[in-house]
């Protein structure tokens, strides 16, 4: 009979499978259209919709993962089991965003949906992870970072910090710092509103892991870098696509694409890396 364990290796090898099949698709549609992307031929139908199938299926195993570690950990009993179910229905609202994404591009004549209906699963990532980072800080100590005065001071310091690089970025990079109201209001909103989700959730895991980093005692340490690594990724992607669909550069298959990908693919790992120690309880919160 198969042991707990025995079960998240098989998922966690399935996983990590599909993200080096992935990964040599991906580049093989980059080098095969010069980095241009196309919506016909070969390419498209024996590259490019796996690709995307598998960017919606990638996700759905992360929470799956995500979900049999929570109930290991006691689910909504503990921090971290709140920090993975959290995570997990995380990646399920991004799952969500591709089936929507997928089916305007296969099914109407809408190439680059956006704004559409896709954005309302992506933007449920924004809250969930953000609550998901601020119960792993109970976990890992980083509330008590908080109640010293340099503590606080970091925190201030690193929004301050967070809040103008984005709009640097954002705002003097991506559109030479002038707003173009040409585009339609929903995605004024949007071009607008997901790099503050993005930097909420990015400032949380920051925060997470520079706080807390006296308190981890080496249990957590690596798992919550892979988280961080995980949302800084997220936050990149979501520029160059902003920043391509803005210019009109985007194409499915992007390299924003693949920093998705990766995304979900490391945030799994930082999932797959809370291992409860068989002599030890995780404390209720």
């Amino acid at each position: 009979m198969k042991t707990f364990t025995d079960n998240i290796k098989q998922l966690k090898g399935a996983i990590i499978a599909l993200y080096i099949i992935l990964t040599i698709l991906w580049i093989f549609f980059i080098i095969s259209t010069n980095n241009a992307g196309t919506y016909e031929g070969p390419l498209f139908k024996y590259v490019l919709t796996p690709f995307l199938a598998g960017m919606t299926l990638l996700p759905i195993l992360g929470a799956i993962l995500s979900f049999k570690k929570a109930k290991h950990w006691g689910s909504w009993n503990s921090a971290i089991g709140k920090t993975l179910i959290t995570l997990g229905l995380g990646l399920l609202g991004w799952a969500g965003g591709m089936i929507v994404w997928n089916y305007y591009l296969y099914f109407t004549d809408v190439q680059v949906p956006f704004p559409s209906l896709a954005d309302f699963f992506f933007i449920m990532i924004w809250p969930l992870w953000t609550f998901s980072m601020i119960k792993l800080s109970k976990a890992t100590g980083a509330k008590y970072g908080f109640k010293n005065m340099g503590g606080k001071i970091f925190s201030i310091i690193l929004a301050v910090v967070s809040v103008v690089v984005s709009y640097y970025l954002l705002f003097i990079v991506a559109k030479d710092g002038v707003v173009d109201l040409s585009v339609t209001t929903s995605q004024l909103i949007l071009n607008f509103f997901y790099p503050l989700g993005d930097v909420s959730i990015l400032i949380s895991a920051v925060l997470v892991f520079t706080l807390s980093y006296g308190f981890l005692g080496g249990k957590y340490k690596r798992t919550v870098r892979w988280l961080l690594l995980g949302f800084f990724i997220n936050y990149v992607a979501d520029f160059l696509f902003l920043f391509t669909t803005t210019n009109g550069t985007y194409f499915n298959g992007h390299i924003s694409d693949f920093m998705y990908l990766t995304m979900m693919f490391i945030l799994t790992m930082g999932a797959a890396g809370f291992t409860l120690p068989s002599n030890e309880t995780e404390p209720t919160v």
